[in-house]
């Protein structure tokens, strides 16, 4: 994610996380994150209809970002929402920010 605009370099941010509104919508107002959430998705559209066919029971993703507080955490909450919306169970596990996993 160390390519992506990093809102934790901004003082208003520093409290706050890849799950807070405000964090999200200033990475969603940034083209490149758009373009590497597009790609994210594709890729993962891909392996989840693979797994399904191929009977797989498990998938894993990582994420990482510089401090794991803002980026990678959005990302991560972003694909959990959009794999759950496709019937897809996930497990969320924040290892920089714990009281985020669910």
């Amino acid at each position: 994610m160390r390519c992506l605009p990093n809102p934790g370099r901004l003082p208003a941010f520093a409290t706050q996380t890849g799950a807070d509104p405000a964090v999200a919508e200033l990475l969603e107002r940034e083209v490149d994150v758009l373009a590497y959430r597009e790609h994210v998705a594709a890729l993962l559209d891909q392996a989840v209809a693979s797994y399904r066919t191929r009977g797989f029971g498990s998938l894993s993703v990582g994420f990482g970002c510089t401090g794991g507080q803002h980026r990678s955490v959005y990302f991560a909450e972003w694909l959990t929402r959009r794999l759950r919306q496709q019937g897809v169970a996930v497990h969320l596990q924040h290892l920089e920010q714990p009281a985020l996993s669910r």
